[in-house]
């Protein structure tokens, strides 16, 4: 990975051993979508290796799927990689919302 120096919008402050991307766009791969069984969150690079930076421990990860109307339908936490069981869910669209350290995105899930 290409690690810290210039502080700018995706890489950490100068010296840090950080990887780039951690600081802008969110590092997680979430697939598929559409989903009819799981959909898994997998982190781009290796928590255990950088779990000593404050903003970014493995307990600093986590998701919440809601329905369309705001229902918060499941949570959790997670390290490099967990699944999420869509299955027992109606077919439609879900919100799924990661964090990241403080970073939080939105996600738009469709379940088949």
């Amino acid at each position: 990975p290409i690690v810290g120096g210039g502080g700018g919008d995706d890489c950490p402050p100068p010296g840090s051993s950080l990887p780039c991307g951690i600081f802008g766009p969110h590092p997680l791969s979430i697939y598929p979508n559409p989903a009819s069984d799981f959909i898994s969150i997998e982190s781009s690079y290796d928590t255990n290796k950088y779990d000593k930076a404050s903003s970014f421990t493995a307990k600093n990860y986590s998701y919440k799927l809601h329905d369309f109307n705001g229902k918060l339908l499941q949570q959790g936490n997670f390290t490099n990689t967990t699944k999420i069981d869509v299955s027992r869910f109606k077919k439609g669209r879900y919100i799924l919302i990661t964090k990241t350290g403080d970073q939080e995105k939105t996600h738009h899930i469709v379940v088949e």
